[in-house]
């Protein structure tokens, strides 16, 4: 099995398993999902060792994908914290605090 193939696989089943998790402990937060399933990425990522130099296009695409929604939901959360007024994200992370 390729290196990147084997990364697909353990990333599969290791956020297979966290939504799993979270739905078991009642987690409804769109964001929560978003932000855990990012940083299993990247850590599974520097794991297994999947690397610039080894990541065809697809991967790379993932790669940035992750990135851009990690940071968006950081950011709604950050926003949310400072400022609990309405946010227009409220509809796609669920709103609250």
């Amino acid at each position: 099995m390729r290196r990147d193939e084997l990364f697909l696989a353990v990333l599969a089943a290791t956020i297979s398993t966290i939504v799993v998790a979270l739905i078991a402990v009642g987690e409804v937060r769109a964001d929560v999902y978003v932000m855990i399933t990012s940083l299993t990425y990247f850590i599974l990522a520097g794991a297994v060792g999947v690397g610039p130099e080894s990541r065809g296009r697809p991967l790379r695409v993932l790669n940035i994908a992750y990135a851009l929604l990690f940071a968006t939901a950081v950011t709604y959360r950050v926003w949310k914290t400072v400022s609990p007024a309405p946010h227009p994200l409220d509809v796609l992370f669920g709103g609250g605090p």
